[in-house]
């Protein structure tokens, strides 16, 4: 699979695994051993997959979307927007 193709699959998996609420689908995007960071300013979470957990144990989602994949040689990002509510209130991200 090239790095495009990877990073679209990924944004599709992550898209539908966040709208559907599934942790166990958005863990399996990454390695078992590898340290997942919501934020910059938060504390590593010890998977994707405990990340989800938690953070669907107190958010709705009311819109996600994914942008295109930008990819340079072997890299690549992916933007997203996602509106969500949490504790009655609305808050958009990336915050």
């Amino acid at each position: 699979m090239d790095v495009e193709a990877a990073a679209r699959a990924w944004a599709e998996a992550w898209e539908r695994g966040w709208a559907e609420r599934d942790a166990d689908a958005i863990g399996a995007l990454y390695a078992p051993d590898a340290v997942y960071r919501s934020h910059p300013f938060r504390e590593p979470e010890r998977s994707a997959h405990d990340y989800a957990v938690r953070a669907f144990s107190d958010e709705e989602v009311a819109d996600i979307r994914f942008g295109e994949p930008v990819v340079t040689g072997d890299r690549a990002a992916v933007e997203y927007w996602a509106v969500l509510a949490a504790d009655g209130a609305e808050r958009r991200s990336p915050a």
